[in-house]
């Protein structure tokens, strides 16, 4: 660690070094001009005396006189710095000299060259004066001289500047002193202002402004700074202070954990929650931490942005905790990294929020979307799922899997007859036992009403996979037996991946069909679909769009099968049939079409149609058809006619709009849409009497109506089925079933028709037991209005 340095010491310091070196510097300089001033004036004053003594000397030289010449150069000797002075004539060979004591030097015999001597003698001066008399050289004069002068000048000169300087540096000293202390007093209040503000963020100390200059604008900014940081922290401890109150008044869990993810901070409801309190012993929270088993609980990190496009990321995460209690629960906690100003980690903060009752309630709407609420076992929409994971596995493996669709034949009657709760009992026994007879990789599903689906996986075996099928039927016997209710069976169907099939759309689909062919069949078996079925519906498709064209575009024709009174020997009335004759597929038997008219709902429509043609008959031809005797046509309606509630007012608004009276009119129901809901069919049937319509019953005998409803229908005619009239004379029961309800009509004062005589025989059977109507291609086919006129 670096040891506290003095400001003001450093400054005077460098003040000083910065002196010292520029004084240096001018010293340097200062000696070596001195040095060069001393040398001018010491060659100066020598080159005087070498001219004064080269002049004495002439003399000598011109007589030849040596001592003479030694005398004039002794002269020499008062001057300290010539060492000696050396004499040579005019042919340039020494002739005199003179040499200052302890002076070692000895004169050349020849004069010298003065380069050569200053580079022989460089510690010395050198000068060389020539001897000239009237423009001749007589001689020359060489002055030899030591530097002791300039020596000597440059050490009084050293010895001057090192006292100035010292005075000057002491100078200096006491100045930058004096200056410091006054510049540096403002930033001492400012130290102190500082440490004071250090100790107590909140204290109100402020440094002193001594004079309006740059320090004094400084400890403006200075003040304004601190009056600032008091406010931010102010600010801030105000802050925390409604943090603490909010995180210890929140009802969710609130923690901090520094950088290494050590607690710093829990609040109440987190200690609540958790049973923990601080300091938290992070070996004991983790191991109460529990993995949660659901496929939402793993760690997730979500990114979203804020309003300035940055991201804020955070770690959710939700897991299982046993507190040191006991108790479970279910936490839902969220963590947020707290990043300082360079990005760096600076901790976390989270919060921790108790989930238990939320994830029960998730968890309970999950198996009530998957589930069914009345038998518990999966929905439609959760099979569906699983099939779609199924088949794909199925595919990589190539294995099969079978689909089977399951509706309870008649389930209708328990509801009837027992009441919807037995109905409901009964749902629920039977999908328990299907639940436990079907292996455990298989799934069985509720679709709705009495529908069940089976999901049958690994099924190359075919057999094995109708063992499984029929302990499904086995398990549906032993569950009505526990109910002791009326025996009931099922219909199945049956397709299998991939032969019937390659997704869930279409195996469902194609089981199905297979289901509706078992019952077409009859009921209480079990069906596989093949691509036969599939192409019935197809074709079943394709008739009922071109029937709803047909009816759309009126392109079915009325025809009327006239039916026979034996009492007038002529026609007496006609039922209405429709005929369709289609430019593709030409003509259309009724009992293709009638079937497919009933399951789309187009019977209504097709029932209108009839009745409408029949109304037109009247109106353009109702001379005509009394003529041959035919007093009203007869129209057959459907259950869905009849219940439809809106029928009466349908039928009198076209026989209205066609002008034609209710006597023409008359409607053939069978005996099963009477039964279907007794009650109510008597009452709508009453109302069509009171209009004035005659009514019949169509196919009698071929239903299960008891005589006590019979007597309670509001009918004018039984019909007698042909079923009945076919097998006369060779059939005996026939005919004695076809005399009895002849005898009941009669007792009943109904009228009796018999339908479908074809031959002489037959009539006369009839008319032998007082049945006087009859229809059947014995007395005319059904024939278009035009054709039947010209009978």
């Amino acid at each position: 660690m670096q040891s506290k340095q003095s400001l003001k010491s450093v400054i005077i310091r460098r003040l000083l070094a910065i002196f010292i070196f520029a004084l240096l510097i001018v010293a340097v300089v200062l000696i070596h001009v001195e040095r060069d001033l001393s040398r001018t004036k010491l060659k100066d004053d020598l080159t005087v005396v070498s001219a004064i003594l080269a002049n004495r000397s002439k003399a000598a030289l011109v007589f030849n006189d040596v001592e003479a010449a030694a005398t004039n150069l002794a002269v020499a000797r008062y001057h300290q710095s010539i060492l000696q002075i050396c004499l040579f004539s005019g042919d340039e060979y020494f002739f005199a000299e003179y040499r200052a004591p302890n002076t070692r030097l000895n004169c050349p015999k020849k004069t010298p060259e003065i380069n050569s001597l200053q580079a022989n003698h460089s510690d010395l001066l050198v000068l060389k004066t020539p001897l000239n008399e009237d423009g001749l050289n007589v001689g020359s004069l060489v002055l030899y001289s030591n530097l002791d002068y300039v020596r000597n000048t440059q050490q009084h000169v050293l010895v001057i500047l090192v006292f100035v300087v010292i005075i000057c540096l002491f100078a200096v000293y006491l100045i930058a002193h004096h200056v410091i202390e006054r510049i540096l007093h403002p930033l001492a209040h400012l130290h102190a202002a500082a440490v004071k503000f250090t100790e107590n963020v909140f204290s109100l100390d402020r440094a002193e402004k001594i004079k309006n200059d740059e320090v004094g604008e400084l400890v403006d900014v200075f003040n304004n700074m601190l009056d600032n940081l008091a406010d931010e922290h102010k600010l801030l401890h105000l802050s925390e202070q409604r943090f603490r109150t909010l995180s210890e008044q929140a009802p969710i869990g609130i923690f901090l954990k520094d950088e290494q993810g050590q607690y710093l901070y829990a609040n109440k409801s987190w200690q609540q929650m958790t049973g923990m309190q601080l300091p938290i012993n992070q070996v004991q929270l983790d191991q109460c931490i529990e993995p949660l088993a659901l496929e939402s609980s793993t760690e997730s990190v979500l990114l979203k942005g804020d309003s300035n496009g940055q991201q804020n990321v955070y770690f959710a995460d939700e897991y299982e905790f046993k507190t040191p209690f006991g108790q479970r629960k279910c936490f839902l906690e969220k963590i947020s990294p707290i990043t300082i100003s360079d990005g760096g980690l600076d901790g976390y903060i989270g919060t921790l929020l108790d989930v238990t009752e939320l994830r029960q309630a998730r968890l309970s709407l999950e198996h009530l979307a998957y589930s069914d609420p009345l038998t518990d076992l999966v929905n439609l929409r959760y099979f569906k799922e699983q099939l779609q994971k199924s088949i794909k596995q199925a595919e990589r493996q190539s294995e099969s899997l079978a689909v089977v669709i399951m509706d309870l034949d008649n389930f209708k009657r328990v509801n009837d007859t027992r009441g919807h709760e037995a109905g409901d009992e009964l749902l629920g026994v039977i999908a328990k036992k299907l639940n436990k007879v079907t292996q455990n990789t298989d799934l069985v599903c509720r679709m709705g009403g009495d529908e069940f689906i089976f999901m049958l996986k690994d099924v190359a075996d075919t057999q094995s996979m109708c063992w499984r099928i029929q302990a499904m039927t086995n398990a549906l016997a032993t569950s009505l037996k526990t109910l002791t209710l009326p025996e009931m069976t099922a219909s199945l169907g049956v397709a299998v991946y991939p032969d019937n099939g390659t997704d869930v759309s279409e195996l469902l689909r194609n089981a199905d069909i297979a289901m509706y062919k078992a019952k077409e069949k009859g009921r209480n078996q079990t069906v596989y679909f093949s691509q036969e079925f599939d192409d019935q519906i197809r074709q079943k498709v394709r008739l009922e769009h071109k029937l709803r064209q047909a009816i759309a575009n009126d392109k079915l024709q009325v025809y009327l099968q006239p039916q026979y009174s034996s009492i007038t020997d002529g026609f007496s009335a006609a039922e209405a049939l429709v005929r369709w004759f289609d430019d593709e597929d030409g003509f259309i038997p009724p009992d293709k079409f009638i079937g497919i008219a009933e399951e789309s709902g187009l019977i209504d429509a097709l029932g209108m149609a009839v009745l409408k043609g029949v109304a037109n008959y009247w109106n353009e031809y109702e001379a005509q058809l009394q003529a041959i005797g035919i007093q009203r046509i007869a129209v057959n309606l459907s259950a869905r006619q009849i219940y439809s509630g809106r029928l009466l007012d349908q039928v009198l608004s076209i026989i209205k709009h066609y002008g034609v009276s209710p006597e023409r009119i008359e409607f053939e129901m069978t005996e099963s849409v009477m039964m279907e809901n007794t009650d109510q069919a008597i009452e709508i049937l009453k109302t069509f009497k009171d209009a004035g319509f005659c009514l019949s019953l169509d196919d009698f005998g071929t239903g299960y109506s008891s005589l006590a409803y019979l007597k309670r229908f509001p009918i004018d005619c039984v019909k007698i089925d042909r079923s009945f009239i076919q097998d006369i004379p060779h059939d005996h029961q026939d005919m004695e079933i076809s005399a009895a309800i002849i005898a009941m009509g009669q007792k009943l004062g109904l009228a009796v028709l018999a339908e479908g005589v074809e031959n002489q025989a037959q009539k006369t059977f009839l008319e032998e037991q007082g049945c006087h109507l009859m229809q059947g291609y014995y007395f005319s086919r059904p024939l278009d209005i035009k054709s039947l006129l010209k009978l």
